[in-house]
């Protein structure tokens, strides 16, 4: 008489299995944030971390927590000093805000500017009626000493006794013409230099409140963060045995 097959074990319950291993990963995710979010003692001052609660998520009861800064002594001291600082530029900085609406309401104002094309025409113009009449009287009397040494008008020798004094004449414009640009150029260098000071005296009132409102800032000493705490999901299977005498299983996944 053969002996006997014994039945196969039982196949664990994979819902049990689940909700176990779910229950494993909440308690380590709580025990991780206990454990990295350790109470700070510091010379600016202390964080300390108290559980004021908790909630209940999918059954289990997952701990809310307190984060409290406390600084110290001279800390609270500057913080106090800054934020009353910080309080009155801001007042101060809103208060100056009243006077850019009259201010920025007026275009900027280039009355009295120099202006180059008018500086070289009045520059040009002086030394034309400077130079005028001394080089028409250079122009008669080198006539008449053509006309006293015979050259008659028209002649080749006349003629080229007065192109002296033409190109004379030239020379004096290209004179005056040089004179005029460097007096334009001038003019704009000043008239921009000019324009730059009636501009930084526009932005002068927005770069003051702007200074302010940035001199009302409060600065805070910076602890280490919060961490907290994961727990994975577990995945639960649902077996099957494949065939009759086998304890093979066979899972399909349920999330």
């Amino acid at each position: 008489m053969g002996k006997k097959t014994p039945s196969p074990p039982a196949a664990p319950d994979p819902f049990a299995t689940a909700a176990a291993q779910t229950g494993s990963n909440v308690q380590t995710g709580i025990a991780n944030s206990i454990m990295g979010n350790a109470n700070e003692i510091t010379p600016w001052g202390n964080v300390n971390y108290n559980q004021i609660g908790s909630h209940n998520v999918d059954g289990y009861n997952v701990p809310q927590w307190q984060r409290t800064t406390t600084l110290s002594p001279d800390q609270k001291y500057l913080y106090d000093q800054q934020t009353n600082l910080g309080a009155r530029l801001n007042d101060l900085a809103t208060n100056q805000t009243s006077r850019l609406t009259s201010h920025l309401s007026n275009p900027v104002n280039t009355d009295g500017l120099p202006d180059g094309g008018e500086n070289r025409a009045r520059v040009e113009k002086a030394l034309l009626d400077r130079i005028n009449p001394q080089l028409d009287r250079n122009r008669e009397t080198l006539r008449t000493q053509l006309e006293n040494q015979g050259f008659q008008l028209g002649s080749e020798g006349f003629n080229q006794g007065m192109d002296e004094a033409n190109r004379a004449r030239n020379d004096a414009m290209l004179a005056v013409t040089a004179a005029g640009g460097t007096e334009a150029q001038l003019a704009s260098q000043i008239r921009e230099r000019a324009l730059q000071e009636r501009l930084a005296m526009r932005n002068q009132p927005i770069n003051e409140i702007t200074a302010l409102m940035a001199g009302g800032q409060v600065n805070v000493p910076q602890f280490s963060p919060f961490r907290g705490g994961t727990a994975p999901s577990a995945r639960r299977c649902v077996g099957k045995i494949s065939s009759p005498g086998s304890s093979r299983l066979t899972s399909t996944a349920i999330t």
